[in-house]
């Protein structure tokens, strides 16, 4: 599988069918991620400190892939994603609030896994969002997009 089919991969099976298992079939044990909350090596780690969090705090998420850039073994993937806020993230409790959030992934896969990856977007603006209700260009309501 090309490197740009894997990143589809990701994004379909781990966030959209909520598939963790793919994570120890597409990421090197040694992978190292760099997220907006600092770096993060490995499934394990992954799992711990990003999408069991996420899923946790929204249980519906669904990430749409707007566009692809790949160049030998690189991928960046510009997303969006819509999710409900209905359990707690960090010290923020559920909001209720249905968010559309965009953003990019960048990964490095070497053997058909990854090895490094970094994701942008603009988390405090979700944040605020989430806790006041105040849009910003990357982050929407939702329910009036639909």
């Amino acid at each position: 599988m090309k490197p740009k089919d894997l990143a589809r991969r990701w994004f379909e099976t781990l966030w959209n069918d909520h598939n963790p298992a793919v994570l120890d079939e597409l990421m090197h044990p040694d992978a190292l991620g760099t997220s907006e909350t600092g770096p993060i090596r490995g499934p394990k780690e992954f799992r711990e400190q990003v999408y069991d969090v996420i899923i946790a705090a929204f249980p519906d998420i669904r990430i749409q892939i707007d566009g692809t850039v790949a160049e030998g073994d690189e991928v960046v993937v510009r997303w969006a994603f819509v999710a409900t806020h209905t359990g707690p993230l960090g010290d923020l409790p559920a909001s209720g609030r249905q968010v559309r959030v965009q953003g990019m992934t960048w990964m490095l896969f070497q053997h058909g896994k990854i090895i490094e990856g970094a994701d942008a977007f603009n988390m405090h603006a979700m944040l605020s969002y989430l806790s006041t209700g105040t849009e910003s260009a990357t982050v929407r309501n939702a329910a009036h997009l639909a």
